[in-house]
């Protein structure tokens, strides 16, 4: 038994020397030097920027660390940091500038003995004009005007774009307001109306950028605007009807307030171009009073340079036998220059009309928009000039003025 056990031990024994001598057998190519690896730089980023990478990483668990190199382009270029540790964790923050491109980086750290550690290989970005000229402005659907705010409706933007908005407000002040990505809808509170609105366009390349780009240049937009109640006095605006004063105690006829009615479309004491029918009316006719011509009912203001759309909202018309003559009804529907509409013989052909619509008894009815531009700040006048004959009659509810910024 005892010689058993020597021989167990030795064997023993032999396993253990054979097994040092293998783990040893590395120092002979290390001139008897055990290998030594610093500890890794920790939470590397290479953030992206103009023409430059920002290097940034943790230095935590070793102390012997002296510096850190940051190499690229097979190690051809690179930067090396010097370092004094702290005993606490220590950063790392370093800008490299570098021409725009994609690039490899290789991240060592030493210690004062010149060990390394292993290498961490990160990816990296900087970017230049050629990204920069790639940009595109975030397009926008429309922009509306309210009475106390402004809203933009966006089309979907590049998830790495944001918007800078800048207006006036009412009180002709400037505000920004910037708009991520993820919002499809800005409100601009009291945005003064027809005002510019100005848009830059700025992108983040990626989540670790830190610089922005933008588009090369600004543009602006404005927002259509509803300026009915603005200019036009007692204009039925929303349907509610257009307001009249009775006249000589009558019930049903009058004259519209506000508006301007020509002589012609009185045709006696009681009906001076105004009704209480659909909820009050413009209301010329001839039913039993005899034919007109040349009649007008119309308004004058002052209107600001820029596109406008006027509208008018024809509540119905008749003539006699059922509309089987059309002609009875004759109406310009129109907005001229100066304070008084043109003749219904000229207005085609005069100078001043800006845009006009021609209606007979049945043309006439419903909504009808006429368009026009002014260059500079202009009196204008806006409304009807028409002939009646043959008792035949029409009835005017609603008007509508909107500025087109585009």
């Amino acid at each position: 038994m005892k010689s058993i056990k020597y021989i167990l031990f030795a064997i023993i024994g032999v396993i253990i020397i054979s097994n040092c001598s293998d783990m040893d057998d590395y120092l002979k190519y290390t001139g008897g030097k055990e290998l030594v690896y610093p500890g890794k730089v920790d939470s590397i980023v290479f953030h992206s920027g103009r023409e430059r990478v920002l290097f940034t990483g943790l230095l935590i668990s070793d102390p012997n660390i002296k510096k850190v190199g940051v190499y690229w382009n097979n190690k051809t270029d690179s930067v090396i940091i010097p370092v004094q540790r702290t005993a606490g964790i220590d950063s790392l923050e370093v800008n490299i500038p570098l021409p725009e491109g994609a690039y490899n980086f290789q991240v060592y750290s030493y210690d004062g003995e010149g060990h390394s550690s292993i290498v961490s290989n990160v990816r990296g970005n900087s970017y230049g004009a050629t990204y920069e000229n790639s940009l595109y402005d975030r397009p926008v659907k429309n922009a509306i005007q309210s009475p106390n705010y402004a809203t933009i409706n966006w089309y979907n933007g590049d998830p790495t774009c944001f918007v800078k908005v800048i207006y006036t407000d009412n009180n002709d002040k400037q505000h920004s307001v910037f708009v991520p990505a993820s919002k499809d809808t800005t409100r601009l509170d009291y945005c003064k109306p027809m005002t510019d609105i100005v848009l830059q366009t700025y992108y983040l390349p990626d989540e670790t950028a830190v610089d922005t780009f933008k588009v090369a240049q600004s543009w602006t937009i404005g927002a259509d605007a509803d300026m009915t109640e603005t200019y036009i006095k007692n204009s039925g605006a929303g349907n509610v009807g257009i307001r009249g004063n009775f006249l000589n105690g009558n019930s049903e006829w009058g004259e519209p307030i506000d508006w301007i009615v020509t002589d012609p479309v009185k045709v006696n004491a009681h009906q001076h171009g105004w009704a209480n029918r659909d909820g009050g009316v413009l209301h010329p006719e001839t039913w039993g009073q005899g034919d007109f011509s040349n009649g007008k009912i119309y308004q004058v203001f002052n209107l600001p340079k820029g596109k406008y759309e006027l509208a008018y909202n024809c509540s119905g018309s008749n003539t006699a036998n059922n509309d089987n003559e059309r002609a009875r009804v004759n109406a310009y529907f129109v907005a001229a220059k100066g304070d008084l509409p043109p003749d219904i013989d000229v207005i085609e052909s005069n100078s001043n009309t800006l845009a006009f619509f021609h209606g007979d008894a049945v043309a006439i009815r419903g909504w009808h928009t006429i368009s026009f531009t002014l260059d500079a700040d202009t009196e204008i006048n806006i409304g009807f000039v028409f002939s009646l004959k043959n008792e035949s009659q029409f009835r005017i509810k609603e008007f509508q003025l909107m500025y087109k910024a585009k």
